[in-house]
């Protein structure tokens, strides 16, 4: 299993137990929900929330396989966050992830023919908030793009979102894009915001 270390974080390949987690993030403990594209989880009916929960389930699973099918020195799009608090990484206590896709030019998601990566993350056990852990899982992240010399790096948000602006901030990204009135969140309009790191 791939890890990374760094004071008391674990980066590692997702494992079957962290479909659970996931689970219950999404139905139960969603808190997270309010910071991360809140308006994916605006107006949704009971039937599109279950039949998005079973898609999810099987996208989880589909995670797991592919994490298993990944060779030593991958390239990991997606690695998971957890407490360095076992021997055994999978054992581990899980609190979030952090992923990459891909944008284009103009800094539209586009994973089929985009050009640049940009990164997030979520910690979504909120015991685990507050403690430095986002700054450090997110640092730890940018180490494997900068090992393959990537130039640059990009993370996106929306204004209302302080603390990834903040985070992003502390990182040393700069913003690059600002798409006023992009995201409607709670009856209220934000910008859409995009932040570049020179690697």
């Amino acid at each position: 299993m791939y890890c990374m270390r760094r004071t008391g974080i674990l980066l590692r390949d997702m494992v079957e137990s962290d479909i659970a987690d996931y689970l219950r993030w999404e139905t139960e403990e969603t808190e997270w929900q309010l910071w991360d594209a809140p308006w994916m989880y605006e107006g949704r009916s009971a039937e599109q929330c279950a039949q998005e929960l079973r898609e999810y389930r099987q996208a989880l699973e589909r995670r797991v396989r592919d994490a298993k099918a990944c060779a030593p020195d991958d390239l990991r799009p997606r690695l998971e966050i957890c407490l360095d608090d076992s021997v055994d990484p999978a054992a581990s206590t899980h609190i979030g992830g952090l992923g990459s896709y891909l944008i284009d030019d103009e800094f539209n998601v586009d994973d089929a023919s985009g050009v640049h990566r940009a990164i997030g993350l979520d910690i979504c056990d909120m015991r685990a908030r507050g403690k430095g852990h986002a700054a450090t899982a997110m640092d730890l992240f940018i180490e494997q793009f900068r090992a393959r010399g990537l130039s640059a790096l990009y993370c996106q948000t929306w204004s209302g979102n302080v603390r990834m602006i903040n985070l992003a901030r502390k990182l040393g990204f700069r913003e690059c894009c600002r798409k006023p009135g992009l995201r409607r969140v709670r009856g209220a309009v934000y910008d859409g915001l995009t932040f570049e790191l020179k690697l």
